[in-house]
């Protein structure tokens, strides 16, 4: 009823919402600010026709970054670009005189970026304090659009600091909406669908006499597995949208108040993120298997099976082969296998993208590889039972 009607306003205007975004969702965190330099730009430049100096904004924001950064969100990213303008200029004169962690300065790049917006960038000050993160344009159209994001709709995109792209309030994004097991994977595939030490088998799965048919039986293993991740996701998400809805939220999310429903369906898209965690630690084990198994022949898969299942004990001659494997991350070959088992993977993950649901695979692990390792059984790498998986997109 009352909309901001010059920077100052504009800035407080933004301040509320981000305050009451966090209560309404229960998440403190990664709440990013968007395309800031383009949605309050029209505020900036009617205040300083209406006599505001350039160090009076300057205070406005050395105030409102004081509130983003004893917020502690340490995710928060504000946008600037790909259209610089003056107050893109400002920010990021202000991003290196204040001197703060939060919020994040997040940089589009395209090849229109002037020399001197370059160089502003690239200030070995802003650098000392890690600031900016940088992200280009084309790619990040042109990921929304492998997600079935229609282009023109895709160059509307804000970036987020641990999401990476969003189209803002056009979106819910189920950050770690998934976690997927890799390793349950290949325990699936060299054991006739029996995962070792768990109580569960994968149907259809035979003896493998190549690396072909391991490939083979390990998109098998990934569908079956990952169409119960789906189906649980589903029903808890439902689940979600009935007892704990977002109304706040909803209300700023396009398509909610049409369709009578909550952000979490209502969205136009929705994003599910899929970690995909050991998967690296995979890629070498099925390195590592190849080489011994099927072109050096010297421990038959049962042998490998049997050493896993017993975490090496009594088999230290099979894990110190094993670890003498190439890894990934070498610029050998085992950087192929790493690369066939994504592209398995984030086949099966988007087959299963339907009405406004994507699903979308990410090698993305945080510190969570170290939790996740912890509760699961040694691995075809050498890894040993407990230990942490790697994580994945780190050589």
């Amino acid at each position: 009823f009352y909309p901001a009607r010059n920077f100052r306003e504009a800035i407080q205007s933004i301040w509320i919402l981000h305050f009451l975004l966090p209560l309404a969702e229960n998440a403190w965190y990664s709440i990013s600010l968007g395309k800031f330099d383009q949605y309050v730009y029209p505020y900036y430049i009617k205040s300083m026709a209406n006599g505001m100096t350039k160090k009076e904004a300057k205070q406005i924001l050395y105030n409102f970054y004081q509130l983003l950064n004893n917020y502690a969100d340490g995710a928060c990213l504000l946008n600037v670009g790909a259209e610089y303008n003056e107050l893109s200029e400002l920010i990021i004169e202000c991003q290196k005189e204040f001197s703060m962690p939060g919020p994040i300065l997040g940089a589009k790049i395209s090849e229109n970026i002037s020399e001197n917006i370059w160089n502003m960038l690239i200030d070995e000050k802003l650098f000392s304090m890690g600031q900016p993160t940088f992200y280009g344009v084309n790619s990040c159209i042109n990921a929304l659009v492998e997600k079935g994001i229609p282009e023109n709709t895709a160059k509307n995109f804000s970036n987020n600091s641990c999401m990476g792209i969003s189209l803002a309030g056009e979106e819910f994004n189920s950050m770690w909406g998934c976690v997927f097991s890799v390793s349950a994977v290949l325990a699936a595939t060299v054991n006739c669908g029996k995962i070792v030490h768990k109580d569960f088998t994968v149907p259809g799965i035979s003896n493998i006499k190549n690396i072909d048919e391991l490939y083979a039986f390990f998109e098998k293993s990934t569908k079956y597995l990952f169409d119960i991740c789906v189906k649980s996701y589903e029903a808890k998400a439902s689940f979600s949208e009935k007892t704990d809805p977002d109304p706040f939220v909803s209300i700023l999310t396009k398509g909610c108040i049409e369709k009578h429903c909550d952000r979490v369906f209502g969205a136009k898209y929705h994003n599910v993120t899929v970690e995909c965690m050991g998967m690296i630690n995979v890629s070498d084990g099925i390195c590592a298997i190849d080489k011994l198994v099927f072109q050096e022949k010297k421990y038959t898969l049962s042998e490998l099976c049997e050493a896993i299942k017993n975490n090496f004990n009594g088999y230290e001659n099979i894990r110190e082969d094993i670890l003498k494997c190439p890894k990934f991350g070498q610029n050998s070959e085992a950087d192929l296998y790493a690369v066939k088992i994504a592209e398995i993977l984030q086949k099966v993950i988007r087959s299963k993208n339907h009405d406004n649901i994507v699903f979308c695979p990410s090698l993305h692990t945080l510190d969570a590889n170290v939790s996740y390792g912890n509760c699961w059984g040694a691995g075809f790498d050498g890894r040993l039972s407990g230990t942490p998986f790697a994580k994945n997109a780190g050589a």
